[in-house]
């Protein structure tokens, strides 16, 4: 696969230079990444790219990249610390910082806090667990191997709250 370079010239996707400073926009080159909830094998897999997808990565660690979470992939809070308003498919926070996680429960890896009276889109209810729409804050980790650089920032490229990455 070709694409333009930074400066100009096609180049194969592994030969690209990937940039040191992050943010930037990146293409997932393996079929079936997993993006995992910290950077490192032993964090939960939260949700599997494809080869060709573009992603915002926000910022390198080690060997991973941070990288903005696609709107699909699945987080969870616990259900007695929302008010579910089932009729806008929504739910409140009314706890005072609620932990967002990776799986429904406490074991699995926190994503970040909400705070009191946040607004989350609902997807569906498990039981003590409500599965929701990624928070924006929310981020996965992509090992850098699967990930090669597809251009620089300018200005903002995520699409609203959906984590989808413009590529004009």
């Amino acid at each position: 696969m070709l694409f333009p370079s930074r400066e100009g010239k096609a180049e194969s996707v592994s030969s690209a230079v990937i940039p040191e400073e992050a943010p930037f926009v990146g293409l997932v080159t393996g079929e079936r990444v997993n993006c995992r909830a910290g950077p490192g094998l032993s964090f939960e897999v939260m949700i599997q790219l494809s080869k060709g997808e573009h992603l915002f990565v926000w910022k390198r660690k080690g060997s991973w990249y941070s990288v903005q979470l696609p709107v699909e992939t699945p987080v969870y809070v616990s259900r007695g610390l929302v008010t579910i308003l089932p009729q806008e498919k929504v739910a409140v926070v009314k706890g005072s910082s609620l932990h967002v996680r990776a799986g429904p429960g406490i074991s699995y890896t926190s994503l970040g806090r909400l705070p009191r009276d946040t607004v989350v889109m609902v997807r569906q209810v498990l039981n003590e667990w409500v599965e929701i729409q990624p928070p924006d804050f929310c981020r996965g980790w992509i090992h850098r191997a699967y990930v090669t650089f597809l251009r620089e920032r300018r200005g903002d490229l995520s699409n609203g709250s959906t984590g989808a990455v413009s590529t004009d």
